[in-house]
C-alpha cells in the first residue's frame, strides 16, 4: 500500500495554519483584556480624585439638598464653581461640567447631557445641583 505524501504534507501545514490563527487570536484577546483592566483602573482613580461629591446646595443638616433655580433669570450665568452641574431642561434631568468662569449667554446654548449621554436641549432650564 503506498500513502500519499502530498496529502499529509498540505494538512500538516493546514494544521499548523490553524494552530498559528488560534494563538494570535488568543494573545490579541489577552493584550484587550489587560488594556481594559488598565483603563478600568484609570477611570476608578479618575473617579475618587475628581468625583466632586461635595455639593453647593445644603440643608441644616449638612445634607446635599435640591434647589430649582431658573436659569433664564440669570443669563448670562457665569459659573461660580468648577464641577457637575445638574439640570432640568424641558423636564428632563441632565448634567454638564462646567469651568469656573464659564458663561451660559442663552439657555438655548446650554449643552447638557443625560446619564446615557444624549444631548438636550431647550429654553425651559432650571439649576438643580451643582457638585465640586
Amino acid at each position: 500500500m503506498k500513502l500519499n505524501n502530498k496529502g499529509f504534507a498540505i494538512t500538516s501545514i493546514l494544521y499548523g495554519l490553524l494552530v498559528l490563527f488560534v494563538i494570535l487570536v488568543g494573545s490579541y484577546l489577552t493584550i484587550l483584556s489587560s488594556q481594559k483592566n488598565r483603563y478600568d483602573i484609570l477611570a476608578e482613580d479618575i473617579d475618587e480624585t475628581f468625583g466632586f461629591n461635595e455639593c453647593v446646595y445644603k440643608n441644616s443638616s449638612e445634607n446635599c439638598e435640591d434647589t430649582l433655580i431658573d436659569i433664564a433669570s440669570l443669563v448670562p450665568y457665569r459659573a461660580e464653581y468648577t464641577g457637575k452641574y445638574n439640570f432640568i431642561v424641558n423636564g428632563v434631568e441632565c448634567f454638564s461640567y462646567l469651568y469656573e468662569g464659564n458663561t451660559i449667554d442663552s439657555t438655548s446654548s446650554l449643552k447638557c447631557y443625560t446619564d446615557d449621554l444624549t444631548l438636550v436641549s431647550g429654553n425651559n432650564v432650571f439649576l438643580k445641583q451643582i457638585y465640586y
